[in-house]
This record gives C-alpha cells, structure tokens and sequence, in this order.
C-alpha cells in the first residue's frame, strides 16, 4: 500500500509539473496535497486582483474608467508554449465584442485573439515586438497586448471573475 501511494505520488507530481491542468485520470485521493496546489496555479502566482475580468476564449481585461487593458490568461500562454510573434492591430481599429484583434504565435500553435469588450485601441504594448514572450513571463503586467478606449462597462461587468474562471477551467478538464 506504501508503494502504491508512493507511485502514485510520484506520477501526479511529474503530471502535475508538466501540465497546468490537473489530469482527470490521476486519483485525487493519491495527493490532496498537489491538488490544492495545482488549483491555485490554475491563474498566475502573479494573480491578477479582483478588478480582472475572462474570457472562455482565455484573454482577460482589467478596466480603469474607459480603458480597458487585455491580454491572455496564464492558462492560455502555458496552453500555447513560448510565444514568437504577437500580431496586435493599429491604434484607431475599433472592435466589438468577440472580434479578433490579433494572433499569438507560440512554438507550438497559432491563436487568435478574441476582444473581451469592444472598443478603440488607444495603445499597443510595442514591447511584445521585440520580447513576445513577455505574454509567458508575465501575461498580466509586463505581457498586456492592447488597451482600448471602452464606451461603458457593461460588457465587462458579464465577463467572469477570477474565481469563475478558475471554476471554468476545471470543467474543461
């Protein structure tokens, strides 16, 4: 029995570091231990505050007055590897809701980007063209993609919470 719990142990530590989900088919049972801990690494250890809002398509905004700052979620940059190539759009383009604005290019994938609210792009972080890996290092402070001119607050006030979206990705596994 030792040698069991110890095996299976071992394989949801190695599972558990090598992913940023839980993987349904490690028992739970095993390590309550790492489950807790992989829970709350579900979003960054540099967790975004209460004021950051998410997507099912994994981008998050904070809002402060009418702009609204985005980028993806901690999950999403894990889920693509280390990012090449960030395609942001030009200061002035307005989007809705839902729209594409962009592309994150990883080693491993191409994803596009999905405007959580709609606006004006008032500024691009021009910092991700020479860094874009600035979305894995830090996708909430230093690796923002574009900030936009918001005409209320009503769109992101629908979006989920942090908790929500924690409760989100756990469902998706």
């Amino acid at each position: 029995m030792a040698v069991s719990c110890a095996v299976r142990f071992v394989s949801y530590h190695l599972l558990a570091t090598a992913s940023s989900r839980l993987v349904p088919s490690i028992s739970t049972k095993a390590a309550p231990s790492l489950v807790s801990l992989q829970r709350s690494r579900l979003y960054s250890s540099s967790a975004p505050s209460s004021n950051y809002r998410f997507t099912k398509s994994h981008e998050w905004v904070s809002l402060e007055g009418d702009v609204a700052t985005v980028g993806i979620s901690d999950h999403a940059q894990d889920s693509l590897g280390e990012a090449v190539y960030v395609d942001m759009p030009d200061v002035g383009t307005s989007f809705n809701q839902g729209d594409v604005f962009g592309t994150v290019e990883s080693v491993k994938a191409a994803a596009d980007l999905y405007a959580p609210v709609g606006g004006e792009v008032t500024e691009i972080n021009g910092s991700l063209t020479e860094s874009p890996s600035l979305v894995n290092g830090s996708p909430y402070n230093e690796g923002w993609i574009v900030k936009l001119k918001v005409p209320s607050d009503g769109e992101y006030n629908k979006l989920m919470s942090p908790e929500d979206y924690n409760a989100f990705l756990e469902t998706e596994n």
